[in-house]
């Protein structure tokens, strides 16, 4: 179990590092940042459905009171956040967006001691600004 769980870490970063070049490629053949976006989230979905109901389909059901913080983190957060960034791509560059990635530590601890009461302690508030100090050196 180690070996494939290296393994599938090793992919997410290579596809992490290679999702730059299918956008350019996606966005030559016409599609919008929102069109891309959402394909990104629709494949992802079915392999991860796929795989969950191989393995346990049991592992699909949830509380329905917990259904809004789901839609919330799924529609808002992350298609919201990938088409955003497959805009600033476009508007930008690949360097800068990915740059503009990694202020995203700060967003998430905001957020969730706004919305999640959760409270922001000294140690999150150290690894915010160290992410942050980081996009600063990379912009120089």
């Amino acid at each position: 179990m180690r070996k494939f769980s290296s393994a599938v870490i090793l992919i997410a970063g290579i596809m992490w590092g290679v999702i730059g070049l299918f956008v350019r490629e996606l966005r030559k053949a016409g599609f919008s940042s929102v069109q891309i976006s959402s394909l990104r989230w629709i494949v992802s979905a079915i392999i991860v459905l796929v795989i969950v109901l191989i393995k346990d389909a049991k592992k699909l059901k949830i509380d329905i009171k917990d259904v809004w913080l789901f839609a919330f983190v799924g529609i808002f957060s992350s298609l919201a956040m990938s088409t955003f960034y497959f805009m600033s791509m476009e508007l930008t560059s690949v360097a800068v967006s990915d740059v503009l990635m990694y202020t995203s530590p700060v967003w998430v601890m905001l957020f969730s001691a706004v919305f999640l009461k959760e409270r922001i302690t000294f140690g999150k508030a150290v690894c915010v600004v160290i992410a942050f100090v980081g996009c600063i050196f990379v912009c120089g």
